[in-house]
């Protein structure tokens, strides 16, 4: 069995009263990208909730775990803070699977789970078979 074709991850944090200045302090780094409640986008477009993401580069073959670890490795290691943040807002791991075949694996280490649920934060998995058109370009 061959490992996944690509994979992209984005760690989000999501919420009504989120302030990315904030999140960023907390979390020692700043974010891929960020919004603000109230915020005004060039299509016109009013946000709605704040967000702070912080995504990985394509990997080509697949490998979430050392995209994950990477992510983690790049932010504070406080478990407080983690804590906290996933206490106030919507917090997870957003993870794109893009297969270039029908049956391919995707494998996480026991320490990077462990580290994913210390710090209270949801893994999601969203896979494209490989049928599919090619995503990665809208990541």
């Amino acid at each position: 069995m061959s490992l996944v074709g690509r994979t992209k991850v984005t760690l989000r944090f999501v919420g009504d009263d989120l302030d990315p200045d904030t999140l960023t302090a907390m979390l020692g780094c700043r974010p891929t990208s960020a919004k603000r409640a109230g915020e005004v986008l060039p299509s016109g477009y009013v946000v709605v909730r704040g967000s702070w993401h912080m995504q990985s580069e394509l990997c080509v073959p697949g490998d979430l775990d050392t995209q994950i670890r990477s992510i983690l490795a790049s932010l504070t290691s406080d478990l407080a803070v983690w804590n906290d943040l996933a206490e106030r807002y919507r917090a997870n791991l957003f993870c794109g699977l893009f297969l270039t075949e029908g049956n391919q694996e995707i494998v996480l280490s026991s320490d990077t789970m462990a580290a994913i649920g210390l710090r209270g934060i949801k893994l999601g998995l969203d896979i494209y078979g490989a049928e599919m058109p090619d995503e990665t370009a809208s990541w």
